[in-house]
């Protein structure tokens, strides 16, 4: 098995953000005075890069951070509020991630012979550093072993304050806590980090906050079959670990710790998911199941700006269609998912099953149809509100489960996600194997059964008045009439005479006759004529003799004159 890349090295690059008006450069700025000045002493300036003297380089501190910036800036925006608004903003964003995530310092290195506390760089490019290579943002270590960020002026927007700092400054801690982060899954926990932040208090400049807010998940939702992490979502899968922090579903060992353990874990395994189930103690399968189906209405912390993003990413023609998986038709009332569609390890499908109005349950049988060793699906029906509230059914993996209805469901999903139970590491443009599936569908409706028939609509048909039963009273009769209903008065009714009660109240309740004019059954018309004459009771010698000659199912036999019938 292909052994997992460490975390030591990530490049990133994001949107484009907006650009600040320049005014003037300056050398050099310490914001820190009185009692800060002692605290920040105790965080040391290091540069491996240029001397601390270099006239080239011009440098700037805070508390735990050191901007760094040449005499070359070709993009006019680099200035006095500008380094000051970002070291402001770092500072903001590391005390979230320490005071509220919980990670450790990242001022540390791994050199032994600089022990103690030093600030994190941030080198902006385009101004002039010709030590260090342009790019619009990313982090990489240096000979001290020191993670540090390159940003390009327009990825440090002071206010409101970027979305590309934090996920950068996300690198650098998973780095300094030395936990063991596959380099596939090192985006996705950036994000996380990052979109915890957003959704916080600490997002803000001065007096003005602008959290809670949240970014979104485009690329997981678009690729929902796909293996994850893969080339098509790996930045976008940190939903994951917005499921386990939150743990909506009050599951033991998930919770904010977890996350925590998790991204600080320091044992390698064999793939990423095994981290997950070892640090939490849950099987990986519960937790892909528990996120996927909450994917149909986004039914976690920040639901109100997810939906948001949803409802606008929906309006994009051919979105739709990726997000929702339609199932084809095939015998016995069976539904397969296509072969485009059908999920690979950790790959999903939510799958639009309508609405059922009337219907008490709905009933889905799955089957897995993969042969693969090990081949594992988790499934579960969803209910959609008006209020896009959601309602869930046990999780399954084979056969039939059934999910009541409350009456006031506006749209059922059933969701499905891969979830093998021997999990392989992929890398980022692999293809792993798929888990074909197919399923039934079936509904049931409420009866009253204080109600004739449960309420359901019934249907008589045939020559219903044609013959009196053989050894009873016909449905029609009316009891209370008869002489020995007049005798039985003031006795308790037999379970037979109940029945007869019971029965000509249901008939005196049919609404409708339709009265055939037309016979098309009978073609002989002496036959036809027989029939008319027994419905009246008016049979005659000839109708007898016909009689005797229709012989079903012996075309030996012409009449039954003959022997041996006579």
């Amino acid at each position: 098995m292909k052994k997992l890349k460490s975390y030591l090295l990530i490049v990133l690059l994001l949107n484009v953000t907006s650009w600040v008006s320049a005014t003037s450069l300056f050398s050099r700025v310490k914001i820190s005075k009185g009692e800060n000045l002692k605290r920040a002493a105790t965080y040391k300036v290091r540069d491996p890069f240029y001397a601390l003297d270099d006239p080239s380089v011009n440098r700037a501190t805070s508390e735990h951070f050191q901007i760094i910036w040449g005499n070359g800036d070709t993009t006019g925006t680099v200035n006095s509020a500008f380094v000051q608004g970002n070291l402001k903003n770092l500072e903001a964003i590391r005390s979230f991630y320490i005071d509220v995530i919980g990670l450790g310092d990242i001022g540390d290195t791994r050199n032994p012979s600089m022990p103690g506390s030093y600030k994190s760089n941030v080198y902006i490019a385009l101004s002039g550093l010709d030590k260090i290579n342009d790019g619009w943002a990313y982090v990489s270590t240096d000979g001290d072993g020191c993670a540090y960020q390159v940003l390009m002026p327009g990825a440090m927007r002071v206010d409101p304050p970027s979305w590309v700092v934090p996920h950068e400054l996300a690198h650098v801690f998973v780095f300094h806590n030395r936990g063991i982060v596959p380099y596939v899954w090192g985006e996705s926990i950036a994000n996380y980090l990052r979109n915890e932040y957003l959704y916080s208090d600490y997002y803000k400049y001065g007096e003005t906050v602008y959290g809670p807010a949240s970014d979104f998940f485009p690329a997981f939702l678009l690729n929902p079959e796909s293996h994850f992490p893969s080339g098509k979502n790996w930045y976008d899968i940190w939903p994951i670990f917005t499921y386990i922090n939150e743990n909506p579903d009050n599951i033991a060992g998930l919770g904010h710790q977890a996350v925590l353990n998790i991204i600080t874990h320091k044992k390698e395994t064999p793939t990423f998911f095994t981290t997950i189930s070892e640090v939490t103690g849950v099987s990986i399968k519960d937790i892909l199941g528990g996120l996927s189906r909450r994917l149909v209405t986004m039914d976690f912390k920040a639901k109100r700006y997810y939906l948001e993003h949803l409802d606008t990413f929906l309006k994009v023609p051919g979105h739709s269609d990726k997000i929702y998986t339609t199932l084809q038709s095939e015998s016995g009332g069976w539904m397969a998912v296509p072969d485009n569609k059908a999920p690979q390890q950790a790959g999903h499908n939510i799958i639009p099953l309508g609405v059922y109005p009337g219907k008490t349950s709905i009933t889905v049988n799955f089957q897995g149809m993969s042969t693969a060793p090990g081949a594992d699906w988790r499934v579960s029906i969803v209910t959609v509100t008006s209020n896009k509230s959601s309602r869930y059914s046990s999780m399954w993996n084979n056969g039939a489960n059934t999910m009541n209805l409350q009456g006031d469901e506006k749209a059922i999903y059933l969701v499905i996600i891969a979830t093998p139970s021997n999990m392989v590491f992929l890398d980022l443009e692999q293809n792993g194997i798929t888990f074909p599936y197919k399923i039934q569908i079936t509904s049931m409706k409420k009866i009253d059964a204080q109600v004739s028939f449960g309420g359901v609509n019934v249907i008589f048909f045939g020559d219903y008045l044609q013959y009196r039963p053989v050894s009873d009273s016909p449905s029609h009769t009316d009891f209370s009439l008869s002489s020995s209903s007049k005798k039985k008065q003031g006795k308790i009714p037999s379970e037979k005479e109940i029945q007869q009660r019971v029965s000509r109240s249901l008939i005196l309740q049919m609404n409708c006759v339709v009265k055939l004019t037309q016979q098309i059954r009978t073609e002989d018309i002496r036959y036809l004529q027989l029939l008319d004459r027994l419905r009246h009771g008016q049979c005659n010698y000839d109708d007898y003799e016909l009689l005797q000659t229709r012989v079903v199912g012996q075309p030996s036999i012409e009449s039954l004159h003959d022997s041996p019938w006579n």
